[in-house]
């Protein structure tokens, strides 16, 4: 799974996204974008232009796991499966495109959303008067206010996955029939654009408090049973655990979608996606595979399979409640001992051979703006890494070292069904073995979401998803509010930390920002709390005859445009 940063950061379980995102979604418009949101980090990628496309009954899509929660504002729905399938259904102000900018929603606003002062920084944004809800509700300014009240971080009975933006934010509010959304920010967010996505039905979800928000979209795209879109799909059934159809939704005021029927099905083993690609019981995936994996998508001459960069990284997180790793020598040791070279050789380096440690934990290889911060750590040292130990008073006994009589023991860990993750555990494990680390395999049937937010591990192992904005990491990294944990699943804290990423994200000039996020870097790596590993490069899977698909590299992913996917016409 992946996590994801969207305007934050998001999870990945086995590959998606959010910045950061715990992994890894549309309306129908063209590769148009904006330009950079913010932070200056924009990687080069090619745009695509679309082609004329026609009706198709039908494209299933294989995912590695359910959404613990259709709400992918929330901890436990934050993540990449929730979001491709989201993309669809509910609106986004804005989505990330191919060339890593985002553009707006061409359907749900009438005009692009502008910033029309600095002082106070104030957006303006004009909803399509005929936008409206599945139920005939419409898409107002109060569905923005609801965003903004369970995502600013003033209640923390609210499970929101970050805060990013919106705590910045002094007042959302109304005029025209509640149709042009005003946005005052008491203190400037450069990023604003990765605002506003998801947008929620405030008038099914407000009434029933904070559950409305944390709980009531945990079975399905639906309030009470009742499916609800804002979007050109509206979920058609859910089958827990199985699968989830969408079907056009009758009620969207814009573009018509061309597939009549999408079909996420949740295969948690991800083996089988090369078979079940073949057989056509599956259209498209976008699995985090191994070389032989990787050769049988290949081997189809009926799908295409693109290699691509994504903005996502593979990394190791670290609990600092821990007795051992709430010691800064031992993260030290761990992550001096780890070579992440041999461990990119052993797994996506044999189908990405470009893959090269990531240095940052903020901007990622392909982003401008990048510097490799991270000194001596993670070129294998072990010898290093005894020294470390040495000094910290542990003592060699047998093969691991001890301290006090205890061994230095403790676990990692990812969720089932990953053979790419598996060999990534395998490696790091043989490379802590030779720095006398003892590192356990203790993978988990929970989602990645799940046993992070409740704190049931020793060390993570999953990725990030993100997209333009760098700010959307500020939650990973910064002190969770009292009460709440957001994305900071960790326990780190350096009030140095907090202070830098607050000026940051307030700085309009994109080249001070670069300066400001790699000076927060350099502080990130020097406490070790987390150990970035590679930029994740993605695989897309899809019929050679599906239209507009393409390898987003975005936490938005590949179902960011999905009306627009269709039957291409033969050649």
């Amino acid at each position: 799974m992946l996590t994801r940063t969207k305007k934050r950061v998001v999870l990945i379980a086995p590959l998606a996204v959010t910045a950061v995102v715990l992994s890894a979604c549309g309306s129908s418009k063209s590769n148009g974008n904006t330009g950079n949101g913010g932070g200056g980090a924009s990687p080069k990628v090619q745009s695509t232009a679309l082609v004329t496309v026609s009706d198709l009954p039908k494209v299933t899509i294989a995912q590695e796991q359910a959404p613990t929660n259709f709400n992918d504002l929330t901890t436990d729905g934050n993540a990449a499966e929730t979001l491709l399938i989201e993309e669809g259904v509910l609106p986004f102000a804005f989505r990330g495109q191919l060339n890593v900018t985002e553009d707006y929603d061409h359907n749900l606003f009438t005009d692009a959303p502008a910033l029309t002062s600095s002082s106070p920084e104030t957006v303006v944004y004009h909803i399509n008067p005929d936008a409206k809800w599945s139920d005939g509700q419409p898409i107002d300014a109060t569905d923005f206010q609801y965003v903004w009240e369970t995502n600013n971080g003033k209640n923390p009975a609210y499970l929101s996955a970050s805060s990013n933006g919106y705590a910045n934010i002094k007042s959302v509010t109304g005029s025209d029939n509640n149709k042009t959304v005003t946005v005052v920010f008491s203190t400037p967010y450069s990023d604003w654009q990765g605002l506003f996505g998801p947008i929620l039905p405030a008038h099914l979800l407000k009434p029933k408090g904070v559950a409305g928000f944390n709980t009531a979209m945990k079975n399905g795209l639906s309030v009470d049973g009742k499916p609800i879109s804002g979007g050109p799909y509206i979920q058609q059934s859910y089958t827990t655990g199985d699968n989830l159809v969408l079907v056009p939704n009758p009620s969207y005021w814009g573009t018509k979608p061309h597939v009549q029927q999408v079909v996420f099905r949740f295969i948690e083993d991800t083996t089988q996606f090369p078979d079940a690609i073949k057989n056509g019981e599956v259209d498209l995936a976008n699995p985090q595979p191994t070389a032989d994996e990787v050769a049988k998508y290949k081997s189809n001459t009926a799908s295409v399979t693109d290699v691509y960069p994504q903005l996502v990284f593979e990394h190791i997180d670290f609990n600092f409640k821990n007795p051992f790793l709430g010691q800064l020598p031992v993260r030290q040791a761990v992550a001096t001992a780890i070579d992440r070279k041999a461990l990119i050789a052993g797994t996506v380096g044999q189908f990405a051979p470009d893959t090269v440690p990531l240095g940052n934990h903020l901007i990622l290889n392909t982003q401008v703006g990048y510097v490799d911060n991270s000194g001596s750590y993670g070129k294998g040292d072990a010898a290093a890494a005894d020294k470390i130990l040495e000094a910290a008073g542990y003592t060699k006994s047998g093969d691991y070292y001890a301290k006090d009589g205890k061994t230095l023991e403790f676990g990692i860990t990812c969720k089932n069904g990953n053979p790419l993750r598996v060999a990534e555990e395998e490696i790091m494990q043989s490379q802590l073995k030779a720095a006398g680390i003892k590192l356990d395999i203790k993978n988990t049937d929970k989602s990645i979401g799940d046993f992070t937010s409740a704190h049931e591990y020793d060390i993570a192992l999953f990725a990030w998803v993100g997209g333009p904005f760098v700010s959307a990491n500020q939650s990973i990294y910064s002190t969770p509010p009292k009460g709440a944990d957001t994305q900071n699943t960790q326990f780190y804290s350096n009030p140095q930390v907090d202070s830098m990423f607050n000026t940051a994200v307030a700085d309009l000039d994109p080249k001070k920002q670069i300066d400001e996020y790699n000076a927060i870097d350099k502080l990130i790596w020097n406490d070790m709390a987390t150990l970035p590993l590679f930029q994740k490069p993605g695989v897309l899977v899809y019929p050679t005859d599906l239209g507009n698909v393409f390898a987003n590299p975005t936490q938005d992913g590949y179902s960011y445009n999905i009306a627009d996917w269709g039957k291409k016409a033969a050649s």
